[in-house]
């Protein structure tokens, strides 16, 4: 499995972690929060995704390898 495919698969996830991230620092802007502060909740957030992002990229692709190993030990044994 490549990082590529995984990604386009995971787009509507993309797009919900940058809508929200706008609404939230939207909100803080609205309620007069300093640019930095509004930069580092963002960040925690892009951080926070990106690990189970990648976290479940890594355990499927282990698990997709595995299969595919399998798989061609089959066609070898025919």
């Amino acid at each position: 499995m490549k990082m590529k495919d995984y990604a386009a698969d995971h787009i509507f996830s993309f797009l919900c972690l940058t809508v929200s991230g706008l609404l939230v620092s939207s909100l803080l802007w609205l309620l007069e929060i300093p640019i930095v502060f509004i930069l580092f909740v963002e960040s925690i957030l892009f951080t926070a995704f990106l690990c189970a992002f990648l976290y479940d990229y890594l355990r499927r692709r282990k698990f997709y390898n595995q299969l595919w190993e399998i798989l061609e030990r089959l066609e070898e044994k025919r």
